[in-house]
Formats: C-alpha cells, structure tokens, sequence
C-alpha cells in the first residue's frame, strides 16, 4: 500500500458518511476493495474519536463555503447546514483552491436541489444565481472571459435591504481580462 492510496481512502473515509459506515460495518472488504490490507483497515476502525473528526472537517469545509458565499448562506438560512450535509460526500477535489471549487460546486448543487423540488422563491434563486456569476468571477482557473446574464429583480439591491424588492429585468455583463473584474448593470426595466 502506497501513501497516496492511504491518503485518499482516509479522506474518503472522513469525508463519505455511506462510505465510513460501510466500512465500520466491513472494514476488512472496503479496506481490501480500495488497496488497504487488513490489519491496517482494523487499526484504522481503532481510532478513537474517528466520528468526532469527521464531523469536525466537514464543519470546517461549511463555514469555509459560507464565507465564500455570504448571500447564499443568508438567503437559504436554516436550509443551509442541511444542503451542505447532503452535498459535503459527494465533493472531492484534488485541485488548487478546494474552497472556490466546493463554494461554486454547491451553489450549482443548491440551484440543482430547487430545479427538482422548489423550496426558493424567484428572488432567492435570482441573489444565488448573481452569487455564483460574482464567485466565477473571481475564481483564478478562468483566465479571459465575458458573459451576459439576464435576472428577474435587481439583486445588486439585497445588500441595501430598505425596502421589499420589486420583480424587475436587469441584464448584468461580467468581464474578465487580464485578471481585471469588470461587473456593470446595462439594463433594468420595470415590468
């Protein structure tokens, strides 16, 4: 058994809470499948506090996403903790900048979850939606690019919360070059 194969069965097994029971249950066959021998998936099994830390690094990757996306946990609320429970086992990553990676991963997930069963309402999913296209901005890995999205409220507004913001089609442009962010409105029309 190499080093990497026991590095990426260990986060596997922290990470996965299906794959860690699975594994409590057998832990000699789910060790052997993924190239770890039996006398090491038993000392693994032996590690005391082994759910506490589990839990513990699936907090750190929550509150490190909240922080990337500050809206999104504001508008999902209570919805949040539960959301990202459900999507933490099914993110794994080896590349550069997990965190950016994870925090656009699980607003995809989120916006997925409601196309299924709705639980936002358009305003909601409208202020997720302008957080993802902010994040991607200012996510390195995309070098040069330019797009348009059209939103149904003014979401550039949330942050102001005077008042209860009225539906009203807003074109948005994000621009990227060089390493430079440009993010202008060109169009609001009231319906």
């Amino acid at each position: 058994m190499d080093l990497q194969t026991y590095q990426i069965f260990l986060a596997k097994l922290y990470t996965d809470p299906v794959f860690r029971q699975r594994f409590w249950e057998e832990p000699e066959a789910i060790g052997e499948a993924n190239g770890i021998d039996r006398e090491t998936a038993q000392k693994i099994r032996q590690i005391p506090y082994f759910q506490f830390f589990s839990e513990s690094l699936i907090n750190k990757r929550l509150h490190i996403v909240e922080q990337f996306l500050p809206l999104t946990w504001e508008v999902l609320g209570t919805k949040y903790d539960l959301l990202f429970r459900e999507f933490a086992p099914t993110f794994q990553t080896s590349q550069t900048q997990p965190y950016q990676i994870e925090a656009l991963a699980f607003s995809q997930f989120v916006l997925r979850k409601n196309r299924e069963k709705p639980f936002l309402s358009l305003l909601q999913k409208e202020i997720l939606r302008f957080e993802q296209a902010l994040r991607l901005l200012r996510f390195e890995h995309h070098k040069h690019f330019i797009f348009c999205k059209i939103y149904a409220y003014p979401v550039h507004h949330f942050w102001q919360k005077k008042q209860e913001l009225q539906a009203q089609k807003t074109i948005w442009v994000f621009v990227r070059i060089f390493g430079k962010v440009w993010i202008d409105r060109l169009f609001a029309a009231r319906k």
